[in-house]
């Protein structure tokens, strides 16, 4: 914790914001930095005093926990914090372990995967995103730029990436909110029966994981 502290302490020095790979104890990873301003830090000040609400990337730690503990791939969280001046946070950072050799879901549909391929990867989705759901977990973020295509030893394996805006529990935004996200973004890429497909399996795998929950 201490050298991803330095390390993103000296990116902050240095005025270092978005994303950029980095080396943290020998292995690669992948610093997420960025200032707070205006009105978006008096409100994240706010609610911290408040509410005791997390900064945007110390809550991504957090569900990024939640979710590897669960087995939901998604990029292994290392730290996270933030700068904060007068009770007001200034800047925040996010450090996570790179996923090598992943494409982002939409990139991947367009490169032309086969039939087979691409109906494995859309079925493990629905799959995901319901056990997800069942164990009450809102993504809120759900776009095809926050799913990562990630292949390996003949299989592909999605991973769930900026969980930042979710959580785990009641929020003001419900499942239907991811759904909604998905199926917007996915709009030109799949054709009707695929959509079609999508939704049943996700259906019928919520109905599975509710009924695992209830014994």
């Amino acid at each position: 914790m201490e050298a991803a502290a330095e390390l993103a302490l000296r990116a902050a020095a240095e005025g270092r914001l978005g994303i950029g790979r980095v080396v943290l104890a020998g292995e690669d990873a992948v610093l997420k930095c960025s200032p707070m301003h205006g009105k978006s830090a008096i409100r994240w000040g706010i609610k911290r005093c408040l509410v005791r609400a997390r900064l945007p990337r110390v809550n991504e730690y957090y569900n990024l926990s939640w979710l590897t503990e669960r087995l939901f791939a998604t990029p292994l969280p290392l730290a996270a914090g933030g700068i904060v001046r007068g009770g007001i946070p200034r800047w925040q950072f996010l450090v996570t372990r790179h996923v090598p050799d992943g494409a982002q879901l939409h990139d991947w549909l367009a490169s032309g995967p086969s039939a087979s391929e691409r109906a494995a990867v859309l079925d493990e989705i629905a799959r995901e995103v319901a056990r997800m759901h069942a164990l009450r977990f809102v993504h809120r973020d759900l776009w095809t730029r926050n799913l990562l295509v990630v292949p390996g030893g003949g299989l592909s394996r999605v991973v769930f990436l900026d969980a930042w805006a979710g959580g785990a529990g009641i929020g003001l935004r419900g499942t239907g909110h991811d759904l909604s996200c998905f199926d917007r973004d996915m709009r030109e890429l799949w054709s009707p029966d695929e959509r079609e497909t999508w939704f049943a399996r996700y259906r019928a795998e919520r109905r599975a994981q509710a009924a695992r929950l209830e014994r």
